[in-house]
């Protein structure tokens, strides 16, 4: 199976799921819980006070049940994605979606959270959006936080540069609002293959699908002509406007609060939901949102460096490169030197002396995916270092 209730089934039998039954509020409780069971079980809410939906949070919260949702075990996390990515391929396209059960034009109706006192909102946090590429005609599928600020309209974030917010600037240049589609809770390969982000031209959802071993099934929307998950929860469709946006911060990666910046507004024109949805929430900067965003990053690296450097042996890389920095003092810039203070157990080993003669490669290869960190300098022992702080993502010692 290939939808989210298959993957709660999944976590279930191996008690990997808590339940909680009494009521509970969106606004700061529900992320209160997740808070305290984070790097533990998942947890199912099933009543919720502001509206007649269920809520799951933290379920890919562990590198355990993150494998479980690749098909893999935590030894072979990057194996599987790495394969996925190489044997990408279409999904089948179905008549009809699950979600096209219960119809509504109330974005209201979910049960969004409020996750952080100081935040400017609630904020769906695992929706994934659907879009068309402008020079291909293929489909791009990316994660985007979103605030709601009234029924039929959110504020929806696109990082500039990536894909999704180059579809917008293609449309906006011609005159023209986005057309999307939006899923809530979804398979988590799904949301993994969304994070993943694949290269220009490319879908992730073929990514998906692989992983999925084929078994991922499509349903087109009538609105938008777009293709999502037939077995997704809740899928909305409608459009981002060219020409309107709204104020938005939340916490962060890293649990620090995002600056206050204008984002493009996505206007409402069908919300689709299944009997008895469930709605999935991740908490930000806690393990959840660590993994789904940190993990295909660290399996594109482990890909990137295998092809760098296919004449070395590979299997704790990572921990080899600390002691290259260490032993051989390499310094950045002459005075910042790059710390690796969290490392991957499980990742790449190699030759110390031929990689060593390919540092310059390496660094190549940082800066190529320097979007992907998170660097500060830090002053330790009077001397200044560069240093990776999202190393929880990526590195894990």
């Amino acid at each position: 199976m290939s939808d989210l209730r298959s993957y709660i089934s999944q976590i279930k039998k191996i008690n990997e799921l808590k339940t909680v039954k009494s009521p509970v509020s969106t606004k700061y409780e529900i992320a209160g819980i997740t808070a305290k069971v984070d790097g533990s079980d998942a947890v199912l809410f099933e009543k919720i006070k502001e509206s007649d939906f269920r809520l799951i949070a933290n379920l890919v919260g562990t590198r355990k049940r993150f494998a479980i949702a690749v098909g893999g075990t935590e030894n072979n996390i990057h194996e599987k994605v790495i394969s996925a990515i190489k044997k990408a391929k279409k999904p089948k396209i179905t008549s009809s979606g699950k979600f096209m059960e219960n119809k509504s034009k109330n974005l209201l109706s979910m049960p969004i959270v409020t996750h952080f006192e100081k935040e400017s909102g609630p904020f769906i946090t695992s929706s994934v959006a659907y879009a068309k590429n402008p020079e291909t005609g293929k489909q791009n599928s990316s994660f985007h936080r979103m605030m709601p600020i009234d029924k039929t309209h959110f504020s929806i974030r696109m990082v500039e540069g990536r894909h999704l917010h180059r579809c917008f600037t293609d449309a906006k240049e011609h005159g023209e609002d986005l057309k999307i589609a939006i899923t809530v809770g979804v398979h988590p390969a799904i949301s993994i293959a969304g994070a993943y982000q694949a290269d220009w031209g490319k879908d992730e959802i073929d990514i998906a699908n692989s992983l999925l071993g084929g078994k991922l099934t499509l349903a087109k929307l009538p609105f938008s002509g777009l293709n999502v998950p037939s077995g997704s929860e809740f899928v909305m469709e409608g459009k981002i406007l060219r020409d309107k946006t709204h104020p938005e911060w939340m916490v962060e990666m890293l649990q620090t609060y995002d600056h206050k910046r204008n984002q493009p507004i996505f206007e409402l024109e069908n919300l689709y939901f299944r009997n008895n949805p469930i709605f999935h929430d991740v908490l930000s900067g806690y393990s959840e949102h660590r993994l789904l965003m940190g993990m295909p990053i660290e399996s594109k690296l482990n890909g990137e460096l295998k092809k760098s450097f296919s004449h070395l042996k590979f299997s704790n890389f990572l921990l080899e490169i600390k002691k290259i920095f260490q032993e051989k003092n390499f310094e950045k810039n002459s005075e910042k030197k790059i710390i690796f203070n969290k490392i991957s157990k499980n990742f790449l080993d190699l030759n110390i002396k031929n990689f060593n003669e390919n540092i310059t490669e390496f660094e190549k290869i940082l800066d190529e995916n320097k979007n992907f960190f998170e660097l500060k300098i830090s002053l330790k022992s009077g001397k200044k270092y560069l240093e990776i702080v999202n190393c929880d993502l990526i590195f894990d010692f």
